[in-house]
């Protein structure tokens, strides 16, 4: 209650008054650079796990409107499809989890990777800062694919050591798409300078659904995995300079962070009665993902 307490008192005793009305379009490119592990146990033990490796550039579009103290933020971003990456595969023996059975490398290559995010915040100033609190949300939508490379069979009840021959493959032997769902709350504080201003955000999201298929085309085999336990959270920073009256340079560097739990159920591919599905107790899944994006781009006052 506390710290309730104190919260309001801050914020009632702050400069409400920020600015009018006010619109922004931001077209901005970058960079992300990141991972994401898909986790398969059963019985609690680890049995299989990919690590899909990305370097993905995009293109992408925010629209700010601020109507005195309230900001919403609409962002779009999509990636240009690119052969860059790699994509490992581990499976590993009932043993253990530290014990490899199968073992494949890949190029990684991205069909698709698209974000639809908002934020809606409450603006006050304090001197010369303005911070913000609000709700996000975003929807993100991903594909991508194990194209080429190799296999590692270690020989019978021994451990894979990445010493054994390479069985070269041709094609897409996985694809994996994921859509995420979330939704959380949004804190800003940036400085409200003339030229030059920085800005320092961080969006939390307790509330989240993942949903993946993960097809393995040699095997013949699909994991759908449903996730709904866990959270995520976004660490920005930007650098605005403004170089006109109407149009504001700026870079941006963030982080995001995932993990989610769930549980897994397994189809054979190419099956025309999906109505046999296997789901057990026993399987559960889970993803861990962690990306930083570099991103430049104008904002233009209209």
């Amino acid at each position: 209650m506390k710290k309730v307490f104190f919260l309001l008192v801050f914020v009632l005793y702050a400069n409400h008054y920020v600015s009018g009305i006010s619109f922004q379009i931001c077209p901005f490119s970058g960079f992300e650079f990141g991972n994401i592990s898909e986790l398969v146990y059963e019985n609690n033990v680890e049995v299989s796990e990919l690590e899909w490796t990305q370097i993905t550039p995009y293109i992408g579009i925010t629209t700010k409107i601020n109507l005195w103290n309230f900001l919403f933020d609409f962002t779009i971003k999509n990636a240009i499809p690119v052969a860059l990456g790699r994509i490992t595969d581990k499976d590993f023996s009932n043993a253990g989890s530290s014990y490899v059975s199968l073992y494949s490398e890949h190029n990684l290559i991205t069909d698709k990777d698209y974000l639809f995010d908002l934020n809606i915040v409450y603006l006050f100033k304090i001197n010369k800062l303005v911070a913000g609190l609000g709700i996000s949300g975003f929807y993100s939508n991903l594909k991508m694919e194990a194209v080429d490379g190799y296999l590692q069979y270690p020989d019978d009840n021994t451990v894979w050591t990445g010493t054994e021959n390479k069985d070269y493959l041709n094609g897409t032997s996985i694809s994996y798409e994921q859509q995420k769902f979330a939704g959380g709350f949004y804190s800003i504080v940036q400085t409200n300078l003339q030229k030059f201003n920085l800005a320092f955000s961080f969006n939390i999201y307790p509330f989240i659904k993942v949903d993946c298929i993960d097809n393995h085309f040699f095997r013949s085999i699909q994991f759908l995995d449903n996730m709904t336990i866990g959270y995520c959270y976004r660490v920005n920073v930007i650098a605005d300079w403004k170089i006109s009256k109407n149009c504001i340079l700026f870079f941006s560097v963030d982080y995001f962070y995932l993990e989610a739990f769930g549980t897994t159920s397994i189809n054979p591919l190419g099956q025309i009665n999906y109505g046999t599905r296997e789901t057990k107790d026993s399987n559960n899944s889970a993803t861990n993902e962690s990306n930083f994006n570099f991103k430049a781009g104008f904002k233009l006052f209209l």
